[in-house]
């Protein structure tokens, strides 16, 4: 029996090939990122191309879909790809083990050899560690000049990154969606899907839209946030000071890294006396990613399937 029988009936033979014949971009494999990848695999997407440098850790284990005892110390981008690969033997695969850079994202959108490169230089041969089959970069993502995929999802927690990935999809005008921050929250009721405009209480789209509006970005793409209200409690270890955190607050801007927030990466926020980043560990929840993921899921699907998504037209 086939795998996809009971997608097939739910949205018909007709959307489920336009699954089946479309690729997806997904950037980051943290708490969000990789439930993403698994929902849209299992909707019947034909090609994902995975982008993490992380690995596993232990502290990943509360919230992240690839992090087991098992796979600590493992590139989550290979676990993911190996989850993946059992679910749909035919789903087409390619993995770059290594955090983007904003330099390179123009690299990674239209498949040129110098991001290829970069995977070559690490020994990066093999999708599956130990794995004898040799998965290598197929035309589609060898140094042509056209987009390599359909769609982009952006999980990123770096604020330099996201900005510039995001920058280049509207540019090129390349369909996106975007997660903010699903670190300190516990609601998922207060999660949906709106402009980037249209966010609050979100301290990662705060910074996004500080970081764009530079570059005269206010509106103009989709993000997945919540709008409940941030709870305050970081690692008793990481506390500051109150005078600390005030002088700090003067000075700077925070971007809480929320969709990996144990692996945080803090990128800095321009302010009008100098850069400075501050180091704050948000709790996390084992649910909020994973329902972050639903929604970048299903507005990316439903964008797959419409009748539009040819002209690059959102859907509702």
């Amino acid at each position: 029996m086939d795998w996809t029988q009971r997608t097939s009936l739910l949205i018909g033979d007709q959307a489920l090939e336009k699954l089946q014949s479309s690729c997806v971009l997904i950037v980051g494999l943290g708490g969000v990122g990789a439930y993403a990848a698994e929902f849209l695999a299992r909707a019947g997407v034909g090609r994902l191309i995975l982008v993490d440098g992380d690995k596993v850790q232990a502290t990943n284990r509360n919230r992240q879909l690839p992090a087991l005892c098992s796979t600590e110390g493992r590139f989550k981008v290979v676990v993911v790809a190996e989850r993946l690969r059992d679910i749909n033997p035919a789903i087409g695969l390619d993995c770059f083990p290594f955090f983007l850079e904003e330099e390179e994202v123009g690299d990674l959108l239209f498949g040129r050899n110098r991001y290829d490169s970069r995977r070559a230089q690490q020994g990066i041969g093999k999708i599956f560690a130990g794995d004898d089959r040799k998965e290598s970069l197929t035309p589609e993502l060898s140094g042509q000049s056209t987009m390599v995929c359909d769609f982009v999802v952006d999980a990123i927690d770096s604020l330099g990154p996201k900005a510039a990935l995001i920058r280049s999809c509207l540019e090129h005008a390349v369909p996106l969606v975007s997660s903010m921050g699903a670190a300190a929250k516990l609601d998922p009721s207060q999660i949906s899907t709106c402009d980037i405009s249209k966010t609050h209480h979100c301290a990662l789209a705060r910074a996004l839209r500080h970081r764009l509006a530079a570059f005269g970005i206010r509106k103009g793409f989709p993000v997945v946030f919540s709008s409940e209200q941030a709870a305050s409690k970081t690692r008793p270890s990481e506390a500051k000071s109150s005078e600390a955190k005030s002088s700090e607050a003067k000075t700077s801007e925070v971007k809480l890294s929320e969709a990996r927030p144990f692996e945080t990466k803090f990128s800095e926020v321009k302010s009008s006396e100098a850069e400075a980043s501050v180091k704050v560990v948000p709790g996390t929840i084992s649910y909020l990613p994973a329902a972050f993921a639903c929604h970048l899921a299903a507005y990316t699907i439903k964008y797959l399937i419409s009748e539009n998504s040819s002209t690059n037209n959102q859907p509702d």
